[in-house]
């Protein structure tokens, strides 16, 4: 089990080059994008990072996950993504799996090698449902519990597994790339 400064995540992830980076792959990324603005922390708690607004008035959700370090750069097994399998260990299921979440896209973001890696967030959502039996199975020990400490310094533990992008990725494909509408 590791340790999570819930205030030292925010400020990385506030911090001007992280919001340049992203901000960066933002505009590169989507056609037509016309404002991108930090969400409220209202928002943030529903799954909102970002909005993205496009020139047609279409709005966007995207919820960043940032990581310090790519261990992919030193290890290509280890090119993987970290789903979240309870937000409150056994009480609150984790981002990944809550059908709740007001969230379009997903944008993971690696810090120190500015690789980054977005998936439709409904797409995510329905593929991990779908695996995460098998994934827990598969990658057990991939599987981490951390201790997330609030500015108020109370605690909780939350869990995730980390799946291999390219397995996430050709299981999002399998469920949404190219099927039968048959009954």
């Amino acid at each position: 089990m590791s340790d999570f400064n819930f205030g030292a995540q925010l400020a990385m992830s506030d911090s001007l080059p992280a919001q340049n980076s992203i901000d960066a792959f933002i505009r590169e990324n989507f056609s037509g994008v016309s404002e991108i603005k930090r969400a409220s922390t209202a928002d943030d708690k529903k799954g909102t990072d970002y909005w993205i607004t496009l020139k047609s008035g279409k709005k966007y959700s995207v919820d960043v996950k940032i990581r310090e370090e790519d261990f992919s750069r030193i290890d290509k097994t280890q090119d993987d993504l970290a789903l979240e399998l309870w937000s409150v260990l056994y009480v609150k299921p984790g981002w990944t799996r809550d059908e709740n979440k007001a969230t379009d896209f997903v944008l993971w973001y690696w810090i120190d090698t500015g690789r980054t890696c977005m998936v439709s967030f409904p797409f995510l959502c329905a593929a991990f449902k779908q695996n995460m039996g098998i994934w827990i199975g598969k990658y057990t020990d991939s599987v981490f519990e951390q201790v997330t400490v609030n500015p108020d310094q109370s605690e909780y533990v939350s869990q995730c597994i980390f799946v291999p992008r390219l397995v996430v990725l050709q299981a999002i494909n399998d469920k949404f790339g190219g099927g039968s509408l048959a009954a």
